[in-house]
């Protein structure tokens, strides 16, 4: 075996390794972005994602995607203003 096949070797497992991260990150924003829009709270999302709250902070700021932060935390929001009507009007 030669230092070319070698390298050659090296340069597609970093390739498909990095395919691997790609798909990983795409499929985490996609749960992500579903449970925004299905109406789970910010709170449910870190419990749900099984990650402290700085990890998934990060992992937003990184894909430049606080948009979903931002509706997580409306729905969560609107989800005490609901509990509040309720307590309220019964």
């Amino acid at each position: 075996m030669n230092a070319d096949n070698l390298i050659a070797g090296g340069e597609k497992g970093r390739r498909t390794q990095t395919a691997r991260a790609t798909e990983r990150k795409e499929a985490r924003l996609e749960d992500l972005e579903f449970m925004a829009a299905t109406g789970e709270t910010w709170e449910g999302a870190i419990r749900r994602q099984g990650v402290s709250e700085t990890a998934l902070e990060r992992f937003l700021a990184r894909c430049d995607r606080w948009d979903v932060r931002a509706r997580l935390v409306a729905n969560g929001e609107r989800s005490h203003l609901r509990t509040y009507r309720l307590v309220v009007a019964a």
